[in-house]
């Protein structure tokens, strides 16, 4: 009996083991069978030119056809989940590719995660390569690996190889794309630049994958677990400053002066337009009032320079570096228009800085005068005075004790101005009488702030901008609302019911325009077209530390869409004629830097560079390239010729 009972127990045992042995082979066939239907990129190639010479620049279109509801991750990909697209290029040392050109790729949110920048349909690429001078007469194979992750509802990884013949002659043929529209159509696109990855052998690459398909609460996901770290740049340069040396004392003179002009400035002027309509007003005023609002004008003006130096001694904050985050660059533009609203009469601004008898009218003007100056500051940051950024970039290198004194003598004599006006009597004969003009004048510094925010738009992103737009405008008629529920001189209640009305409407106004226009813009703005000078390439830096380990010319603007004197730096000197042809005959790479928004390796390298303001230009010598030529602020184009003509043709 126990052995029959035995027997029949290893029987079981076998019988159970065969079913689990033929379901195990079952889900293995059944999950080949699936991988072998994912969906799969398709790539087409074309030669710009049948045959090539030695020095030729070889272009290679690269059709990629995605399937429908598919996208395919743009690099960089933004704040979603997933692989960045990769392109790496192999050849026998006869082609040096250096980049790839690509066209803007659009906003896609999925259902998990947030929103990336992809690519769907058929999309143009373009691979950028030379051909070497040790290239013989003959036919090159090429390899082009194409790596990321294609998601609809379900992420699937893209791994395709694709193989082109490259030949080399003793002279080049006519390009080819001249005869096909859609490739021209497609290369005047392609504004952006990627660089290339190194070539993998991809049969020794293991990459693992939670498996295509795989069910996570009914979605699914095949996100990618391979482990990227980001990279990470040790820049170590010696800029030298074309210019003087500075030490503590000079640092100070030069920030008063700085700070003096300041208020020359156009970001300034509207504030600094309504700080002269008190002191008319106030020219008959009590000498000692007139002092005290001065004062805490200057007070406010200090304060934010204070709080400046405080974030750039231990929290590596830079001048302007507000204006990068789009959010806090639609709150100061909000703020510049219902500031505007009230040079408009639209509610009661108290711009004469008069002090009425009672103590509330008195502690509204003293926290009135600090505001302005607290707002004049914060304007002023897109604005980079003279000598400002030598100054900025000496206090970088320098102690806590030394950025606190710099930058308090910076606001010391923006302030310098009003509290000499006010503290002097026989200088009031020299400002104007009070009068008619007074309002007018507000009128006009009124559409000045309006201009202004109009401006600050330039550094939001472009399809954040007709969003902003929508919200000012319904932000205004929320003050106006506010301001016909309750007058001045309404009581408390009524105040309260107006600003409750106000808040509503500004919520509204808020979700109106960033949860619901805002995504329709976002997911149109790829058709925008972007038109680069013909020299001029967007920052990567891996061109970059290419270029220096070539020991090639480079030229490196940093510059920001906020910036204006980055953007007369760009349209008045670096892009003229003759500077842009001495840039093609010193064989220089000349790299555009855009710190509108954060980036953690632009941000490194201009730190490295001794600075952390903008306008900023670092021109690096083939022959020595850890030892850069720095300028800063405006340039002239004498003085950037200069430097270019000391460059040797590398």
């Amino acid at each position: 009996m126990v052995l029959t009972k035995h027997s029949g127990g290893t029987k079981l045992s076998i019988g159970v083991f065969r079913l689990l042995f033929t379901l195990f082979f079952i889900q293995v066939f059944v999950q080949q069978a699936n991988c072998q239907d994912l969906p799969r990129i398709s790539i087409e190639t074309v030669l710009s030119k049948p045959v090539y010479a030695k020095g030729d620049t070889v272009l290679v279109a690269l059709k990629i056809s995605i399937p429908d509801r598919h996208h395919f991750y743009d690099n960089p990909k933004g704040p979603g989940i997933g692989k960045p697209m990769e392109f790496a290029a192999k050849s026998d040392d006869a082609i040096v590719w250096n980049r790839l050109l690509k066209q803007k790729s659009k906003k896609f949110t999925p259902e998990v995660g947030g929103w990336v920048n992809s690519f769907d349909g058929d999309v143009w690429f373009f691979l950028q390569g030379v051909v070497a001078d040790s290239a013989v007469e003959t036919s090159y194979k090429n390899n082009v690996n194409i790596t990321g992750v294609m998601c609809d509802k379900s992420c699937y990884p893209v791994d395709e190889t694709v193989e082109f013949t490259v030949t080399v002659g003793t002279t080049s043929e006519k390009t080819v794309f001249n005869n096909d529209n859609t490739i021209l159509q497609a290369l005047k696109i392609s504004t952006k630049t990627q660089a290339l990855s190194p070539y993998v052998d991809l049969q020794n690459t293991t990459m693992a994958l939670t498996g295509p398909g795989l069910d996570i609460g009914g979605l699914n996901l095949g996100e990618l677990k391979r482990d990227v770290q980001s990279e990470t740049y040790d820049w170590k340069f010696s800029p030298q400053n074309a210019g003087t040396d500075i030490n503590i004392f000079l640092a100070i003179l030069l920030a008063f002066i700085a700070g003096i002009i300041l208020n020359a400035m156009p970001c300034v002027l509207p504030v600094l337009g309504i700080k002269i309509l008190s002191f008319a007003q106030g020219a008959d005023m009590d000498r000692k009032k007139t002092v005290l609002r001065s004062l805490v004008f200057s007070a406010g003006v200090v304060s934010v320079f204070m709080l400046l130096a405080l974030l750039a001694s231990f929290a590596s904050f830079s001048w302007g570096q507000q204006f990068q985050d789009p959010k806090a660059l639609i709150a100061i533009i909000a703020l510049i228009v219902v500031f505007a609203l009230g040079l408009f009469d639209v509610y009661m601004l108290n711009v004469s800085g008069s002090v009425a008898s009672s103590n509330i009218q008195k502690r509204d003007g003293i926290a009135g005068d600090f505001f302005k100056g607290v707002f004049a500051t914060v304007l002023a940051t897109p604005c980079s005075g003279p000598f400002l950024g030598a100054v900025l970039a000496w206090s970088l290198l320098q102690p806590a004790y030394a950025v606190f004194i710099v930058y308090t003598t910076i606001g010391l004599g923006m302030s310098f101005p009003y509290i000499l006006l006010s503290s002097i009597p026989k200088l009031s004969k020299y400002l104007p009488k009070p009068g008619g003009w007074m309002n007018d004048f507000k009128k006009i510094m009124g559409f000045l702030l309006i201009g202004f925010a109009v401006y600050l738009m330039i550094g939001l992103p472009s399809d954040m901008i007709v969003p902003t737009v929508l919200f000012c405008v319904i932000l205004a008629f929320g003050v106006v609302v506010f301001t016909r529920i309750a007058p001045y001189g309404s009581n408390v209640k009524t105040k309260i019911i107006a600003l409750l009305s106000a808040l509503i409407i500004i919520t509204g106004a808020l979700y109106t325009s960033f949860m619901v226009v805002y995504p329709s813009f976002s997911n149109s703005a790829a058709a925008n077209i972007e038109k680069e000078n013909e020299v001029w390439v967007d920052f990567e830096p891996e061109l970059f530390v290419n270029a220096q380990k070539e020991g090639r010319n480079v030229i490196l603007d940093f510059t920001a869409n906020w910036c204006m004197n980055c953007q007369y730096n760009y349209i008045m000197v670096l892009t003229k004629k003759d500077v842009v042809a001495l840039i093609k005959e010193k064989n220089v790479l000349a790299l555009k830097v855009d710190v509108t928004s954060p980036d953690a390796v632009k941000d490194s390298l201009l730190r490295s560079l001794g600075s952390q303001s903008i306008p900023f230009l670092a021109i690096f010598s083939g022959s020595t390239p850890d030892k850069p030529v720095v300028m800063r602020d405006v340039l002239t184009k004498g003085s950037v010729l200069r430097e270019l003509n000391k460059m040797e043709k590398l």
